[in-house]
């Protein structure tokens, strides 16, 4: 069989000759890694049965392996020639080398040429005889015993004879239509899975060709392609270089990532706000590797729809200048929604069962066992999306050790797997572990990204009027030249809902809040405006719309806390209930009702497409955002005393965390009465019970709405807002501090009063003999190595308050350096050594902090520290302690009676032993802070409203 070497790239084809030097010369064959190698893809030694069958006598002795990989091989005789200089070229290298050698210095006395190129066997004048003769000339200047050439037959051959290497690389080499070609990957026993899995690959390029938010606001209704509008999107690692994330994860993706190769993990988490993108960018990343998949496969054979959107997204790729897909990954979709829907159901549902059912709703059927062989025999991209969806805190401990188990499955089968997991930041607490996951953090789009891709939208949607799309991208031009409304063209969902309002007026919204509620005027006014009784029945019938939106939106917004309720999508039948109850309130007759509430819901759903349906039989916001920004409406209609008692209890929850935004800012923007109510209630949240002095809940939520601008326009509230954030730093330091310190960056270049408090904040904090100090160094740390004005003067400070610090703050503050890589403390790590208490050395620290915990004369908290301690005792680490404590405490909260308060007592004990930990284990006392947070966040609060 021939094989396609060029895919693999230099990298992998030295990876390749590596394999295949250890199944063909034996044991006493040394890789060498990425980097400097002298010369050496890999060493041998000792006596090998090599060359076979033996022209002479078999090696011994000491050798060497050079690859010689060309990215565009051409004709054999071109090939020769190229080859036959680099021969040349590390002749001279290893002449030099000879010579510089002490006499008793081993030098080879064999060396293998393996490359990629075509030789030509024609005897004499061919290829293979041109560059023996170079290498004999080589052979004589370097005093060799022998040689060998592995050219790209040569190689073939070798393939042939090596099913397990074969396998490991199918991906990268099999050549031409892969998919038709399963059969020679594949094991006899499963070989039936190929064709199931190639007709799933065309299916899903069909099913996947649209972005969300399609219809909204379009004159013609029409969909728009993700070839003709998906963009890459830029994104930050403390880890890596990351540009930009589908560019970087094809690159990763291009790499064999099995297990037994070693190396850190290659999993993927992005992290990324609403509206960012994260969903997007996953399908697609999913929808490119679809393309390599489905190369070269016949048109006959993909049928015309599917080969039409072959090659938009082939245009797209090279629009978008994404690299090449070289390993030609088999992707599948995950929505975590439907899949914690699932394991809420059966909790014992594997991940790898999931996706087998998923594949067989395509009309497809497979096994379990079939998907396990194709998992083992080929390379796979697999899509995590959403985990901030969620939100039930039982749901969520499934479906990530659900999860986890897919990881052990990966290692057991040392399979090629790359995961792309995505989740918002809010809520988000590492439970994909920093140790088998690179973290990405989605960066805000700049204003020369926002423009491009606005204009891109424009000339998609115009792109026979030139006029109108100069008018549109003029205005936001515009817009982003005002800092109010530059910070509301940050997202892609931000920049798409802009560029369509600024279709229809010439200013630009000033806050998140009145974006979407101009985004929904909008297209009420595109339906109300044109001809036929659906317009007239949506203009006069406004006020029963909008409640039924709204209505619609908080109940599947509480009804995503509870397991097996993530998906959040509502019966019509229901919906029709609704409506139906809604008009009867008003006062409508009930046969009129029954009439009336059919005729709204159609215009709702076929008109305004807000609520689409999403399965059969039933509707949903097909955006997130949107249901958010219903549920906000919803949650603020009414009296003061109402709203704040409604809102109150969600400021804990992440779940509701953009929803609480989006209310701050109707109320912000709409009754400023209830202003300073909103700081009040933001206050004193923090002041109430035993563990928000811990997790600060309120300070975290005045940090979003400094971050989401609510109180731009009122530097007043937006100074109260900054003293509220800055209480975070009590807390000691961590992610949330780098938060925080984000936020004031942007706030401190504007409002000067706030900036003043800000350094008053910093100052007192250096004071602080506690965690305090510590934390108010990693904010101007944070400062120090950002780019922005501040960078020098948050240098000068820096060293102020480091010098102020205490011993033991030292020590606590070098392990900053360990953690997050601040190069401005560099010298105070190299001063104080090495000091962070790592994962290992956190289960000891806890069982000092637990021994002298006084509990004395308070059973409640004499039991609670028995529990912990019996879990203590039966952890091996401290993530095996989260994981104990977790199972504990998650399903006894969601029960009645005296075992709830059981379980709350042991997270009240958490609480107080995170508070008690000195200034160096605040690394212990964020671990436990976060176990706390996990906890009391993931409490469902929707039930509030609903009593409300």
């Amino acid at each position: 069989m021939d094989y396609d070497l060029t895919r693999l790239g230099t990298r992998e084809f030295e990876h390749l000759t590596q394999a295949l030097a250890i199944k063909i010369l034996g044991a006493g064959v040394s890789v060498f890694g990425d980097g400097r190698d002298g010369g050496r893809e890999a060493s041998f030694t000792g006596s090998m049965s090599y060359p076979h069958p033996d022209p002479g006598e078999p090696w011994d002795g000491y050798g060497v392996l050079q690859a010689k990989f060309h990215q565009r091989p051409r004709d054999p005789a071109s090939n020769a020639a190229w080859l036959s200089e680099q021969i040349n070229g590390e002749g001279r290298r290893w002449r030099q080398i000879k010579l510089s050698l002490p006499r008793a210095a081993r030098f080879p006395r064999y060396m293998v040429f393996a490359t990629n190129v075509v030789l030509s066997a024609v005897p004499g004048s061919g290829g293979i005889d041109k560059v023996g003769s170079t290498l004999d000339t080589l052979a004589g200047e370097l005093g060799l015993a022998g040689w060998a050439l592995w050219h790209y037959d040569q190689i073939c051959r070798f393939l042939d004879d090596s099913p397990e290497i074969r396998r490991t690389y199918a991906a990268l080499t099999t050549p031409g239509d892969v998919l038709s070609k399963l059969a020679d990957v594949l094991d006899e026993s499963h070989r039936s899975i190929g064709s199931p899995i190639a007709r799933h690959a065309t299916k899903a390029l069909i099913a996947r060709q649209y972005v969300r938010l399609d219809q909204a606001g379009d004159d013609t209704n029409s969909r728009l392609p993700l070839s003709l509008v998906g963009i890459d999107l830029p994104a930050t690692s403390r880890k890596s270089d990351v540009a930009t994330v589908a560019e970087y994860v094809i690159s990763r993706g291009n790499q064999v990532l099995r297990p037994s190769r070693g190396g850190p993990s290659p999993h993927i988490v992005l992290i990324g706000g609403p509206g960012q993108g994260k969903t997007t960018i996953g399908q697609l990343l999913c929808q490119v590797f679809r393309v390599a998949l489905l190369e070269s496969r016949p048109t006959s054979v993909l049928g015309p729809q599917a080969a039409e959107i072959y090659e938009g997204l082939r245009a797209a790729m090279s629009r978008l200048e994404l690299p090449d897909v070289t390993a030609r990954r088999w992707p599948i979709e995950i929505n975590l929604s439907a899949y914690g829907d699932a394991v809420a159901v059966d909790e014992h549902l594997s991940l790898l069962a999931y996706i087998a059912a998923e594949v067989t709703k395509r009309g497809e059927v497979v096994t379990v066992e079939g998907m396990r062989a194709w998992l083992r025999d080929w390379s796979w991209l697999v899509l995590l999306d959403g985990l901030d969806e969620v939100a039930a805190a039982s749901t969520r401990l499934l479906v990530t050790e659900r999860i986890d188990e897919f990881l052990v499955d990966i290692g057991d089968l040392d399979a090629d797997v790359l995961i792309v997991a995505t989740t918002r930041p809010q809520g988000y607490s590492d439970q994909f572990s920093p140790r088998a996951y690179e973290h990405l953090q989605l960066r805000p789009l700049n204003t020369n990204e926002a423009i491009a891709y606005a204009q891109r939208l424009a000339e998609v949607r115009h792109g026979d009027d030139a006029d109108t799309v100069n008018e549109i991208v003029q205005r936001l031009r515009t817009a982003a030249r005002e800092p109010a409304t530059a910070r509301l063209m940050q997202s892609p969902l931000q920049v798409t809902i802009m560029s369509l309002l600024l279709e229809r007026r010439s200013r630009a919204p000033r806050d998140r809040y009145a974006l979407f509620a101009a985004y929904y005027d909008t297209i009420y006014a595109r339906e109300v405006a044109k001809p036929g009784e659906t317009a007239e029945l949506l203009d006069e019938q406004r006020t029963h719309v909008n409640a039924l939106h709204e209505a619609v939106a908080l109940r599947l917004h509480v009804q995503a806390e509870h397991a097996a309720e993530a998906e959040s999508v509502l019966l019509v039948h229901d919906l029709l209930g609704m409506a139906r109850q809604r008009l009867q309130d008003e006062g409508h007759p009930p046969s009129m009702a029954i009439d009336l509430a059919q005729r709204l819901v159609d215009a709702s759903t076929t008109r305004l497409v807000l609520l689409v349906p999403l399965r059969q039989g039933s509707v949903g916001f097909e955006v997130r955002s949107l249901q958010e920004f219903m549920a906000a409406c919803s949650v603020t209609n009414g009296e003061s005393p109402e709203i704040l008692a409604r809102l109150a209890p969600l400021i804990i929850s992440p779940h509701w965390r953009n929803t609480w935004l989006l209310a701050a800012g109707r109320l912000f923007s709409e009754r400023e009465h209830m202003r300073s109510d909103l700081m009040t209630l933001i206050e004193r949240y923090d002041q109430e019970g035993v563990t928000s002095p811990v997790t600060m809940p309120g300070a975290g939520l005045a940090v979003d709405l400094l971050g989401d601008d609510v109180a731009i326009r009122t530097p007043h509230f937006q100074t109260m807002l900054t003293d509220r954030a800055l209480r975070l730093l009590r807390l000691g330091p961590g992610l949330h501090v780098q938060r925080l310190a984000q936020e004031l960056l942007a706030v401190a270049q504007a409002n000067p009063t706030a900036r003043a408090l800000i350094d008053r904040a910093l100052d007192a904090s250096g004071e602080n003999t506690g965690r305090e100090a510590v934390a108010a160094v990693q904010l101007l740390a944070e400062w120090a190595d950002s780019a922005n004005p501040p960078s020098e003067q948050a240098r000068t400070r820096l060293e102020t308050a480091v010098a102020r610090l205490t011993t033991e703050q030292q020590i606590a503050a070098a392990v900053l350096v360990d953690r997050y890589a601040y190069r401005s403390l560099l010298s105070l790590r190299a001063r104080i050594g090495t000091a962070d208490t790592g994962m290992d050395e956190m289960i000891p620290v806890l069982q000092i902090a637990l021994n002298t915990a006084d509990v004395a004369g308070d059973p409640r908290r004499l039991r609670s520290k028995t529990i912990i301690a019996d879990v203590l005792r039966n952890s091996s680490s401290f993530p095996a302690f989260d994981d104990g404590i977790t199972a504990f405490v998650t399903p006894a909260l969601a029960s009645d009676g005296a075992q709830r308060d059981v379980a709350w007592a042991v997270v009240e004990e958490l609480a107080q032993l995170s508070l008690a930990c000195a200034p160096r284990d605040w690394t212990l006392a964020a671990y436990l802070r976060s176990a706390v947070q996990e906890i009391t966040q993931r409490m469902p609060v929707g039930q509030f409203l609903v009593r409300s």
